[in-house]
């Protein structure tokens, strides 16, 4: 990946941030923020709270009739001039939307995860190595974060959403209702997690995450396909992200 394409993803969810619990709230919350510190070896804390995010759609699905879909860059541009002073039509970029909605993040110690990543991963010798695998690592427990959420709530794959970020000394994994104002299905997850973890010491035991582990711990294939990790309209940018040993070796320790 290249690291324009790695600030271009951060550029995108850098909105999804979780804010600090100290700072107060000018609305009304729909939900109160709770934050579970983790006496745990890679995850430092879960954050349930409701806050605004961003949704972009860099490209747009075209259909011609008796053709098959293809995927095309949006058209639409803005004046601007050059480095010499010329007038150019520069592109417009991603086109979105933002709203208030309840979100559950994940904050995870980005030492933790990028050692496990240079001991399992022969040829990884350098930091911009290091981020590229991790980025990959993110987005395929992200995607299994996902799956997994639908079947234990048993919603469509429409009604969340999940991103990720880096920063600083963490990194973050989000989970988030795709409705303005919510529809409830985070928080759901966020109780029954809560739940678990009163009579389960250990995270990775809590039915969240054994059925991610569960997911990333399928054979039907090597890196990713619609038996495991692969979702509706994927786009191939993300497809090629999807590794489950990479999401193994980061969250569960083990590369098998």
């Amino acid at each position: 990946m290249s690291d324009e394409l790695v600030r271009e993803t951060l550029e995108i969810i850098r909105n999804l941030r979780p804010k600090s619990v100290n700072v107060p709230h000018e609305k009304q919350k729909l939900t109160k923020d709770e934050l579970i510190n983790m006496n745990h070896s890679l995850i430092a804390n879960v954050f349930f709270y409701v806050d605004k995010v961003a949704s972009y759609v860099p490209k747009f699905r075209l259909k011609y009739v008796g053709q098959s879909p293809n995927f095309k860059e949006s058209v639409a541009t803005i004046d601007d001039i050059d480095g010499k002073g010329n007038p150019v039509k520069k592109p417009l970029g991603p086109v979105g939307f933002s709203y208030e909605t309840q979100i559950l993040s994940f904050a995870i110690k980005r030492k933790i995860a990028e050692e496990r990543i240079a001991k399992e991963c022969i040829g990884v010798m350098n930091n911009g190595n290091i981020v590229e695998k991790l980025v990959s690592s993110l987005v395929t427990i992200s995607y299994a974060l996902k799956k997994a959420v639908c079947i234990l709530q048993t919603c469509n794959i429409d009604d969340i959403e999940t991103a990720w970020a880096i920063y600083e000394d963490y990194c973050y994994l989000f989970l988030f209702d795709n409705a303005e104002g919510g529809n409830g299905i985070t928080h759901l997850a966020f109780l029954e997690l809560k739940e678990d973890l009163k009579s389960r010491q250990d995270l990775m035991e809590t039915r969240l995450f054994k059925q991610i582990s569960e997911i990333l711990k399928q054979r039907c294939c090597p890196d990713v396909c619609e038996e495991c990790l692969l979702l509706p309209r994927t786009p191939n940018h993300i497809v090629s992200l999807l590794d489950k040993r990479l999401g193994r070796i980061v969250l569960l320790g083990e590369s098998n």
